[in-house]
């Protein structure tokens, strides 16, 4: 795992690894999927989504089918059953 200095204030670095930088950006990245796919359930179109969260359709589009492979569905309609049974 590679580490580095990162600059906190003008005073004070910090070696954090790699980990502790990414790992933030994958449970946001979840987060997202989640919502993408509530939404989705909801009858929302990728466009409507795309517009309330700021993305782009094709971001959207591919939250969807990677939610779907995730969960074993064959569609938006199945991910979000699957996803309101494991209550997330």
């Amino acid at each position: 795992m590679s580490k580095r200095l990162v600059d906190i204030d003008d005073d004070l670095l910090e070696e954090v690894t790699v980990a502790d930088e990414v790992e933030p950006a994958l449970v946001r990245e979840q987060r997202v999927g989640v919502e993408v796919v509530r939404l989705a359930s909801e009858g929302l179109t990728n466009q409507l989504i795309a517009e309330r969260l700021s993305l782009s359709p094709h971001t959207i589009a591919r939250h969807l089918a990677n939610a779907r492979a995730k969960l074993g569905a064959a569609n938006r309609a199945e991910a979000a059953a699957k996803l309101e049974e494991m209550q997330v």
